[in-house]
């Protein structure tokens, strides 16, 4: 109903409104909810425009300074490609809610080319490196991660 455009502040010839005439919570709750939900004012959009103009010019001061937030990754397999690699902890991380890291690095033995079991991963903010280490114990390839 309320979706329908149903007016909730509407009284009848006693003076009671819908609140007042409902006998199950939950609908009341709702009806509730939609007064409250009225009576905040619409965000203006050059507001919600300006607030986005500044958080991209944030994130590309950000990216243009040379301060990284630094994590290692270790158990990783050896028996794959650093690219490949690369890519399962970009998504460790992202399935674990942290931003994409700037920069992933696999370390590779210079002998056989092959890596070696850790990697570092780059971050902008210390809130992204946060979430990125709550990700301690996920797998790749079916192996327990450390972060």
């Amino acid at each position: 109903m309320l979706a329908l455009g149903a007016k909730v502040e509407k009284q009848d010839k006693e003076g009671r409104t819908a609140i007042d005439i409902c006998e199950d919570e939950t609908i009341r709750q709702l009806l509730n909810r939609k007064l409250t939900m009225d009576q905040i004012p619409d965000t203006d959009q050059a507001l919600l425009d300006a607030a986005a103009e500044r958080e991209a010019q944030v994130l590309l001061e950000l990216q243009q300074s040379n301060e990284y937030y630094r994590i290692r990754i270790e158990g990783l397999p050896s028996g794959f490609e650093d690219h490949e690699l690369e890519q399962q902890i970009r998504g460790v991380f992202m399935r674990g809610g942290a931003a994409n890291p700037k920069r992933v690095r696999v370390l590779l033995d210079p002998i056989t080319e092959r890596p070696r079991g850790h990697a570092y991963a780059d971050f902008l903010d210390a809130a992204a490196q946060d979430l990125a280490m709550r990700v301690n114990g996920d797998q790749i390839y079916g192996w327990p991660i450390r972060v």
